[in-house]
């Protein structure tokens, strides 16, 4: 009789051990088919929101060619700028004379001032001739280092 209790029992936990299997296989088999599904929504969801994106953008290049053509009524100015300028193409100097007749100068406002390149200018310059790092540091009373750091950012710049 004890024999009969022990093989039920032994029994029962084959049994609770089988269906935890099966519940795990299920799960296994199931999870594919929920991503699947999880993909095809985010899909959808891409979709829509690129589509109102390009909604939008077509609505926004929509309104700027309207905003354009409103402030270029003028097309026939500029088709007659075009035909001065193909008729221009023959006389070099009248193309210039009538481009830039509005050209004005800037004035000196202080007749004594003159141009002075940067500090940053003037050690490139120098380096692009050929001249050492040491010569260009003491030419403009600056340290070594200080040369040096202008050019390697201006390298990395570049």
């Amino acid at each position: 009789m004890l024999l009969l209790y022990i093989l039920l029992l032994i029994s029962f936990f084959l049994h609770v051990l089988t269906f935890v299997q099966l519940r795990q296989m299920k799960v296994k088999h199931e999870q594919p088919r929920r991503d699947h599904e999880h993909l095809i929504r985010q899909q959808k969801e891409l979709e829509e929101l690129l589509s109102v994106y390009l909604v939008e953008m077509r609505e926004e290049n929509e309104s700027l060619l309207a905003a354009l053509t409103k402030k270029t009524p003028k097309k026939a100015n500029v088709i007659e700028q075009d035909r001065q300028e193909q008729d221009s193409k023959d006389d070099p100097d009248h193309g210039l004379k009538t481009k830039y007749s509005d050209y004005k100068p800037l004035a000196d406002d202080k007749p004594g001032e003159s141009f002075k390149p940067s500090l940053a200018a003037q050690v490139l310059a120098m380096h692009d001739q050929g001249q050492a790092v040491d010569a260009i540091a003491k030419q403009l009373n600056k340290g070594r280092t200080e040369i040096e750091l202008m050019l390697k950012f201006q390298q990395k710049n570049d």
